[in-house]
């Protein structure tokens, strides 16, 4: 059975729980997928273990979500930037260094072809946005690592990076949920058809 794995975040600053957790918790995938949910901690330093470990059980799919209050919708991003910029502490106390990965290139662009999302979100009417990089936080520190890994993956694994709002209604939070559903259902789906075709590829080497 394929796992997708899907993250979220703990609170940090004045937030008293972080609206990643409850909207993970009511996402469900099909029943021919395993779930999988963690809950990241906004910290520089013991970010890069939890992404780790999420990787190291060989997920099919990724799909992050972040807190941002510079949105006001689902905002997928479509990139992860070699650098911290946030002039604001994680849940340590600290500050991240100007470069992530020292050898690593500057940007690396998801893994998932953004096109019939974006599609899929405009045909059923759900508002959304979306940007270049996501931010200088930890969100944007732990997505660069999470596309380190699933570019370098066999295949690659599709993995996506989205900035919730904080709802301000019941309305809105269902509305950030349907989005997400939406958004999970194309991840799904890039995800099957790339396992097909590198079975296909592997058994025409075979043959």
């Amino acid at each position: 059975m394929r796992t997708v794995h899907l993250t979220c975040f703990d609170a940090f600053g004045r937030l008293r729980e972080n609206p990643t957790r409850p909207l993970v918790a009511s996402l469900t995938p099909p029943a021919d997928w395993r779930t999988v949910r963690t809950v990241l901690p906004t910290s520089y330093a013991r970010v890069r273990p939890a992404v780790d470990r999420v990787f190291d059980q060989r997920p099919a799919a990724v799909l992050m979500f972040g807190y941002t209050s510079k949105t006001d919708r689902l905002r997928l991003e479509h990139a992860a930037r070699n650098r911290d910029g946030s002039r604001r502490p994680d849940n340590d106390g600290r500050f991240g260094g100007r470069i992530i990965r020292p050898s690593g290139p500057a940007v690396y662009p998801s893994t998932a072809d953004l096109s019939p999302v974006l599609l899929a979100l405009h045909g059923q009417f759900e508002p959304f946005t979306y940007s270049i990089d996501a931010g200088g936080f930890v969100c944007n520190h732990s997505y660069y690592l999470a596309l380190e890994r699933a570019w370098s993956a066999q295949p690659v694994i599709p993995c996506l990076f989205v900035h919730i709002p904080l709802p301000q209604s019941a309305a809105q939070r269902a509305q950030i949920r349907r989005s997400a559903a939406v958004v999970l259902d194309c991840l799904l789906r890039a995800a099957g058809a790339r396992a097909r075709a590198a079975g296909d590829s592997a058994w025409a080497q075979v043959s």
